[in-house]
């Protein structure tokens, strides 16, 4: 600490010394300094300011490594490593996931149209229930709303809002969680009858009268209209 507060004195003169050439670099010390959005073991996510946040988690960086100039982080998923100036983070969003305690979860639910509104209602006193049960995972339920609704489709779809115990930095143990409430809630559905399945997707099958060729032009293995219709026959016994 003694000497990173000389050091950016001397940058910051030097910047005013030389102009515009060093705004970045000066940008980037005030980032370290000043603003200190993250610390090294931090998870972060690091994108464009106007861009829509991912209500998933976002795709995040370790922090391994800080100084003045660079800050170097280890891409989770796959370890890859990169440095990034920090002159350039200092005009990007960057989201501390080890600062962002209480993770909001949502979880999308389709009933079908005709489902009476005093099922849902149990429904939602079942995974009430279930998260009330799980109290080192789930501190409580925030929502339960209407998100769509699709009359071609027949179903309309409610999303639920969910407190976690953890921040996100913990995003193995959220997702682990939201997985195990999904699967809840694919199984309530079930006991209650009110599961949703959509309309058959139509299938088109288009025969090609299509023979290929070898090299030396005599036209070569099986009939693909033959073997289509053979498969035909068989799927049918």
């Amino acid at each position: 600490a003694e000497l990173i507060v000389p050091l950016a004195l001397i940058l910051i003169v030097f910047g005013f010394m030389i102009g515009p050439g060093t705004s970045q670099l000066f940008d980037g010390v005030l980032l370290i300094l000043v603003r200190q959005p993250y610390d090294i073991g931090d998870k972060v996510a690091i994108s464009d300011v106007y861009d829509s946040p991912n209500q998933d988690g976002s795709t995040h960086w370790m922090i391994t490594s800080i100084d003045l100039v660079k800050t170097t982080a280890r891409l989770m998923g796959t370890a890859e490593v990169a440095s990034f100036s920090n002159g350039s983070l200092a005009h990007s969003r960057i989201i501390n996931m080890n600062r962002s305690n209480g993770a909001i979860v949502h979880v999308h639910v389709r009933f079908t149209i005709d489902v009476p509104y005093s099922t849902i209602m149990v429904f939602k006193g079942a995974v009430e229930k279930h998260i009330e049960d799980l109290p080192k995972e789930w501190a409580n339920m925030m929502g339960f709303r209407t998100n769509r609704v699709e009359v071609d489709s027949n179903f309309v779809e409610y999303s639920l809002a969910l407190k976690h115990q953890c921040a996100w930095q913990d995003l193995v143990a959220i997702r682990e969680s939201k997985t195990r409430l999904e699967s809840f809630c694919v199984e309530a559905q079930k006991q209650l009858g009110c599961a949703y399945e959509g309309p058959p997707a139509a299938v088109e099958l288009t025969l090609v009268d299509f023979h290929p060729r070898t090299e030396t032009g005599v036209t070569g293995g099986p009939d693909p209209v033959e073997s289509i219709e053979k498969l035909m026959s068989i799927a049918e016994t």
